[in-house]
């Protein structure tokens, strides 16, 4: 499977006062390439609380900044899965403006118990395990 793709505007919001985007807005620019890879795979985050309890909470993030975008600029994220555990999984975000990658980010996410904010890591759910393995890419 190819990598999942989102697009996305840069708006005033995610910019300083140069018009450059702020870096830790990439982290939300990831956050919502990530739900919009689950919803549009049929497991919206709602459903995945409501139907097995579960949320995935970020463990680890580590981003390599190459170049910036800029107000205005249309980006594109592709992402895909680069480590499937037990109850965790791991996603690498590259961040595009035209041709240009502007950020490489390598996300771990651990698939924890919502219920009642316990928080306790879950075992993935065949039907997510089996949406990351589709879009499994080795690196």
């Amino acid at each position: 499977m190819e990598s999942h793709i989102y697009n996305m505007r840069v708006y005033y919001q995610d910019t300083d006062a140069g018009g450059v985007v702020y870096h830790g807005r990439y982290a939300n620019f990831a956050e919502r390439a990530r739900c919009e890879f689950l919803r549009e795979n049929g497991q919206s985050v709602i459903d995945l609380e409501k139907n097995y309890f579960i949320i995935f909470v970020v463990k680890k993030m580590d981003f390599d900044f190459m170049k910036p975008a800029y107000l205005d600029d249309e980006l594109t994220i592709k992402s895909y899965v680069v480590h499937i555990g037990k109850a965790s999984f791991t996603m690498r975000q590259e961040i595009y403006c035209k041709d240009d990658k502007l950020v490489l980010a390598n996300i771990v996410l651990v698939c924890v118990s919502g219920y009642k904010g316990i928080f306790k890591p879950q075992i993935l759910p065949v039907s997510v395990k089996a949406i990351l393995a589709s879009y499994f890419q080795v690196v």
